[in-house]
């Protein structure tokens, strides 16, 4: 490990690091030697904000969520919904339960919102989502349902989803597309598969986001050069009659492995539908390995695609790139399967790959993952503590020197040369993905030993020292004096 072997670090090696590879960080998983927690898959989410978070994301389906508002209120606040369209946007309501609904009980207000929710909102669906204070007092949900049969048009589905289970936002995302596709199997029992090549398609984390509407519609066009067409895709704003399409797909795919593995087993398991093992397309070879993994679900020879003149033009721009930056380290402090797609990538560019921020590979859900990328030889060493020191260590080189790091946000902690890739909001994905990151890329190398203030954070570069701001670069107004936060020498 390069920056490890170097003499002026060893002291920090000795000290304060920690690294490991994949591979024994599976090994350890396996052994149950990781500590690993039910609530930590995302951002520790509760299995209720799992379920709401899939739930709420469907056109023609209303979420009614039964106990108190400030588990939607403050899981909104945290999700940025882009433009004002409807598409982009959840429908929820709540009962919003008070003191008094929790001690004697809110069946009537679970009554009235059920028919405001119908008569407002029009939906086919109504889904119930319980809390955890309707689960704790044991509100009858069904009883209520059944005295409203014949007086609501939308079919309602109650799930019992309260965090006090103690499970995660993934058991509570995969137990509401359980029983959607459960509906769904209900309601059209005998659709039948047709001849065509067609793929269900989950998406990252359901966003809807513009970017992603960009990358759906590239790799909608990459599978098309050898005939395979989407049928539904699954992420927010997806209608309801489109949800009902879903047994008509011959294979079911993902983006991110870590979210579409609950939901294509159990399609697997209700239609019959073989799902491919592929994760994020990211770059030439994992874009090339995604429709490959794809197609050979479906027994289509998809090597035409190696003499294409489009892939052609991107293995030129991929070697062009390994002459630039070959050899140099990479440091991707990017969570869970992300940070492992991203790794991927720029070894494909002939870097040296560093993952950090592994509290995700302690989770059983990411192990397939990570087989996956060791069954195509990827064992990225993984930076356990140690990361700070890591990166200060590195100011002051020269700017050919220095890693570049690679954040999911503009966050700054020195001067390395830093690419931010947003995965909800940048087109990162396919072959025009490619150029989006190696324009990303070659802007940050540019930065190299400067101050890009447009990744300015001012507390933690203050915190941790890593930038003067007081003596360095040139004056910004608001940021002459000096920080509160600064060490003292």
């Amino acid at each position: 490990m390069a920056f490890i072997d170097r003499p002026e670090n060893k002291n920090l090696a000795e000290k304060r690091m920690s690294v490991w590879y994949l591979s024994e960080l599976l090994q350890w998983s396996k052994l149950g030697l990781l500590p690993a927690r039910n609530n930590m898959d995302i951002e520790y989410y509760c299995s209720f904000l799992g379920a709401y978070e899939v739930a709420s994301c469907f056109q023609g389906v209303a979420t009614l969520v039964h106990g108190p508002s400030g588990c939607v209120e403050s899981f909104n606040s945290t999700r940025a919904y882009p433009g004002d369209s409807k598409m982009f946007k959840p429908s929820s309501i709540s009962t919003d339960m008070k003191l008094n609904d929790v001690i004697y009980g809110a069946s009537e207000k679970l009554s009235e919102a059920i028919l405001k929710v119908d008569g407002k909102m029009n939906p086919s669906l109504i889904l119930i989502l319980t809390n955890c204070c309707a689960d704790i007092i044991g509100e009858n949900i069904n009883a209520v349902v059944n005295k409203l049969m014949g007086k609501v048009k939308a079919e309602i589905i109650n799930i019992e989803t309260g965090g006090c289970s103690g499970h995660g936002f993934r058991k509570g995302a995969d137990r509401v597309f359980e029983i959607m596709f459960e509906h769904i199997a209900q309601k059209n029992g005998d659709l039948k598969k047709t001849s065509e090549p067609l793929v269900n398609l989950f998406t990252k984390r359901i966003s809807g986001r513009p970017a992603e509407v960009k990358e759906i519609e590239e790799l909608s066009r990459l599978l098309g050069k050898i005939d395979i067409k989407l049928n539904t895709v699954i992420r927010m704003g997806t209608h309801y009659d489109d949800l009902l399409r879903i047994p008509l797909a011959k294979v079911n795919a993902t983006l991110c492995y870590l979210f579409g593995d609950g939901p294509m087993q159990y399609l697997n398991k209700l239609f019959g539908q073989p799902y491919a093992k592929v994760t994020f397309p990211i770059g030439l070879r994992g874009t090339l390995d995604w429709i490959k993994g794809i197609a050979e679900v479906l027994e289509i020879d998809s090597s035409r695609l190696i003499n294409d003149p489009e892939v052609e033009s991107y293995r030129k721009k991929i070697e062009e790139a390994q002459r630039r930056y070959r050899g140099r380290e990479a440091f991707i402090w990017m969570p869970g399967e992300k940070g492992l797609a991203m790794a991927r990538f720029v070894s494909e560019l002939g870097m040296k790959p560093y993952l950090f921020s592994m509290s995700y590979f302690a989770m059983e859900e990411l192990r397939d993952t990570i087989e996956l990328l060791l069954e195509d030889g990827y064992d990225f060493p993984a930076v356990l503590t140690g990361k700070q020191d890591i990166i200060l260590s590195f100011n002051g080189r020269s700017p050919s020197e220095m890693p570049i790091l690679f954040m999911p946000k503009k966050f700054w902690t020195g001067e390395l040369p830093t690419t931010t890739v947003n995965f909800f909001a940048d087109p990162i994905l396919g072959f025009k993905g490619i150029d989006y990151l190696l324009n990303s890329i070659g802007k940050a190398v540019s930065t190299a030993g400067k101050k890009d203030y447009s990744l300015f954070n001012r507390f933690i570069e203050s915190r941790f020292n890593a930038v003067r701001w007081d003596t360095e670069g040139p004056a910004i107004k608001g940021l002459e004096t000096p920080s509160p936060f600064r060490r003292q020498p």
